[in-house]
């Protein structure tokens, strides 16, 4: 999967660009705040139609401006060639595969990407929130059901919500709260089931990758493994109809009946669960340094890219943004060389080019503008 053409327009603060890139390394250098990382944002959010960094796309419009525009022509692995479009203006956002206007789920992961960041690199660290994001982009690129179900489930999250919200207000009645929330029950468990059965898949998949990668990097043949819980407690369940009755179990035990009907919030569901990354059986969380936490997620992110190559025969665009800074010069030699040795098209934010100054495409981002060298 390559990109062969790009053009943004008043997407944060780049202005109006249009490049072509090169097949495989790109590079794009210039000072903070410029605009490296808003161009592999833009990337990202043609892939997903979302942001790495905020959950509001009002986030994304420059500046005195009423919306944006994300273009690119892509050609798959199978030789197809397709031209992606994402239009947003005064809030409304219009996709176009093929210069015709089409759906979220008929658009999004047509193209594919994986994403390095500060924020990814610090999430084993961070809270849950920041290592749920961490598989649930994961699991958005590599399944379909999987995007679909986060989609459906944060929709009916949205419900839920603002349900309880109106019981605690006194907008609605707890009589009438409880018939609609009643309502709602099924789809709410059913699309959060969905949810937590294919990020227990992909962890499945991914892991027994991971103990290889992370002995190349480190130099040391060490053990990391996942728990998934709610709580404290882990899920040992797997298929759908087991995951769904513990969720049932969960949502309405008497104590969390009680304590969402006076929050006013959903207390129960993947939204609120958590993964612990295990380094020889203990929390890397407590008991690794922060040089081995970037490590663990490094070997997570090539066991995902290597994932995808298996799964669907190719790979996926590459996006590091500002991530060799936060890596020591072994690490950075090993990225340096994973990239140098297959065939992903990537596409790499930095302050020094002083590493990629041969096989690449170097990119001058200056004021919001993008120029090749």
């Amino acid at each position: 999967m390559k990109v062969s053409r790009i053009k943004i327009r008043q997407f944060r603060n780049l202005q109006s660009i249009e490049v072509v890139p090169d097949k495989i390394l790109n590079v794009l250098v210039g000072d903070n705040g410029q605009g490296k990382t808003s161009f592999v944002e833009a990337l990202y959010y043609l892939s997903t139609l979302k942001s790495f960094r905020t959950g509001k796309t009002s986030d994304l419009v420059q500046k005195d401006q009423n919306g944006f525009l994300i273009e690119a022509d892509v050609q798959t692995s199978s030789n197809l060639g397709m031209t992606l479009n994402v239009r947003v203006v005064d809030k409304v956002r219009t996709l176009f595969l093929n210069e015709k206007p089409t759906s979220s789920s008929k658009f999004a992961t047509k193209l594919r990407a994986v994403v390095f960041s500060p924020e990814s690199l610090a999430s084993i660290k961070s809270g849950p929130e920041a290592r749920r994001d961490l598989i649930d982009q994961a699991a958005y690129q590599l399944s379909e059901r999987a995007a679909q179900a986060q989609r459906d489930f944060s929709r009916a999250l949205r419900q839920r919500n603002a349900c309880l919200k109106q019981v605690k207000n006194g907008e609605l009645t707890p009589e009438m709260g409880e018939d609609i929330l009643g309502s709602l029950e099924y789809n709410f468990l059913s699309t959060g089931a969905e949810v937590i059965e294919e990020r227990l898949l992909l962890l499945d998949k991914i892991f027994p990758k991971i103990d290889g990668i992370l002995e190349k990097i480190t130099g040391v043949k060490d053990s990391l493994k996942f728990s998934y819980q709610s709580g404290q407690r882990p899920w040992i369940e797997r298929k759908k109809d087991k995951i769904l009755d513990r969720l049932r179990h969960e949502l309405n035990s008497v104590e969390r009946r009680h304590a969402e009907r006076s929050s006013g919030v959903t207390l129960t569901g993947p939204h609120r669960h958590d993964v612990s990354f295990l380094f020889n059986e203990n929390d890397s969380r407590i008991f690794c340094s922060q040089g081995q936490q970037r490590a663990f997620i490094l070997a997570f992110k090539i066991a995902e890219i290597v994932y995808h190559s298996e799964a669907f025969g190719s790979y996926p665009l590459l996006l590091l943004d500002d991530v060799l800074s936060e890596f020591d010069e072994h690490k950075r030699r090993f990225l340096i060389e994973f990239l140098r040795n297959n065939e992903a098209q990537t596409f790499l934010t930095t302050t020094d080019q002083t590493h990629f100054l041969k096989d690449s495409r170097v990119f001058q981002v200056e004021a919001g503008r993008v120029q090749g060298t």
